[in-house]
């Protein structure tokens, strides 16, 4: 299976990332993958980021239906 992928990431100075990714349709069943997702760092360390945005995904491999949001917290291991 073969699946075309783009992400746009845009980083800014003050540590905010805004994250836009798209992913084709499969051959099976699933339906195209695509999220809009905003990361703040919550640490003056940046390791510690919380985030907010929009997606499809089912379960983080699959495309649904409609958009949903969600929010988060990433943690970054080492620079």
């Amino acid at each position: 299976m073969f699946r075309p992928f783009i992400d746009v990431d845009l980083a800014f100075a003050n540590g905010l990332n805004i994250t836009a990714e798209y992913q084709t349709k499969d051959d099976i069943e699933s339906k195209a993958l695509s999220s809009l997702i905003a990361r703040y760092p919550l640490t003056k360390q940046r390791t510690l980021l919380g985030e907010i945005g929009l997606t499809n995904a089912i379960n983080g491999i699959a495309g649904g239906k409609s958009h949903q949001l969600v929010a988060g917290l990433n943690y970054t291991f080492g620079k």
